[in-house]
């Protein structure tokens, strides 16, 4: 920040068109998953549409006829509301046409001659009209890949039956009063995934993300879905990044503040005072200051310097005056010895 004025942003979005036909019929209430069939169904493509935001979605719930919900759009939160609210029956019409489904979810494609389409359905795999055939042919035709996903056991379990309030008042019943028994048809799935190119992926309640089936889709072409404007406020950080570039260079050129300036005198007149008074302070204070001042390293070092370039009078001076300064160091007293034969044999020999 801060932020304020409306710029607008145009965005070009890439993906796959997707097609979720999910089958709502009496059927996927059944209880041989956890939940049931419909509420893993739900839960799987609400991951789905999670793991694929930039793919463009519609949905389609089928029972005897198909109904579509939700038109192909990139709003995945209109997906997920839909999917929230759909429960067994929610079609009006009573029985389970895979084919139905799937023909009505090929015409929810806004562009036919387009290559990038997919449709995944997901259903127990019952089919009671027999029209599957005729709707895997022209899927095929128009290069429409389905996935399909199965969702229940093999083995089955009676069909819940519920009143007009939703509440479940036993088991659905055949003509001779036996439970109708509901079971899962991979077969009839895998083959309109085989017909059409696509996968059959069997819905394991231990995981409902179907990362595989999204990794499948996310590796077909991606073509550019929609043109859209984005309407967002507008940066305005660099008004106040300037304001605080221009301080820290005026701070940086204009004279200290007075009370920084006579803080610092402060120090420099302590520091030129102890200076003068050492010498008449005794040789405790002296000796602090010298420290203070790092005044004996310096000394050694400056006639070490002296020492070695050959001019032994000044490294002798200046050893002299180390040793004033520290006389119990055994280094100065041996620099000190070391350099004064060197000055009196010079005399003598002079």
């Amino acid at each position: 920040g801060p932020l304020w004025g409306v710029g607008r942003e145009k965005l070009l979005r890439e993906g796959v068109e997707l097609v979720l036909i999910l089958d709502t019929s009496g059927s996927m209430a059944t209880e041989d998953v956890p939940g049931s069939r419909l509420f893993l169904a739900k839960t799987a493509l609400q991951s789905l549409v999670q793991r694929l935001p930039g793919d463009r979605f519609a949905l389609l719930a089928f029972e005897g006829e198909a109904y579509p919900l939700v038109p192909l759009t990139l709003d995945t939160d209109a997906i997920g509301l839909f999917l929230d609210t759909l429960d067994p029956g929610a079609v009006s019409s009573p029985g389970t046409s895979l084919g139905e489904g799937l023909v009505k979810g090929l015409s929810l494609f806004a562009d036919q001659d387009r290559r990038n389409k997919a449709m995944i359905l997901v259903s127990d795999g019952e089919d009671l009209e027999g029209e599957v055939e005729a709707a895997v042919a022209k899927a095929k035709q128009m290069g429409v890949v389905v996935h399909t996903v199965g969702v229940g056991t093999e083995q089955g379990e009676p069909v819940p039956d519920f009143d007009r309030e939703g509440k479940q008042i036993g088991f659905k019943k055949d003509e001779s009063g036996a439970p109708v028994i509901s079971r899962l048809h991979p077969e009839t799935l895998e083959a309109i995934a085989r017909g059409t190119g696509g996968r059959f992926f069997r819905l394991n309640p231990a995981d409902t993300g179907l990362g595989t089936l999204a990794a499948a889709i996310e590796g077909m072409e991606q073509k550019a879905l929609a043109r859209e404007f984005s309407y967002r406020k507008k940066e305005r950080y660099q008004i106040p990044l300037g304001v605080s570039l221009l301080a820290l260079a005026l701070a940086l050129l204009l004279p200290l503040p007075a009370r920084r300036r006579a803080t610092l005198a402060k120090a420099a007149g302590l520091v030129f005072l102890l200076l003068a008074l050492a010498p008449s302070t005794g040789a405790a204070e002296g000796k602090v200051v010298d420290e203070v001042l790092l005044r004996p390293r310096r000394l050694t070092a400056a006639g070490q310097k002296e020492y070695a370039q050959g001019n032994h009078p000044q490294a002798l001076r200046a050893f002299e005056k180390a040793a004033g300064a520290r006389p119990d160091d055994i280094r100065t007293r041996f620099n000190l010895a070391d350099g004064f034969p060197l000055v009196t044999t010079k005399k003598v020999h002079t």
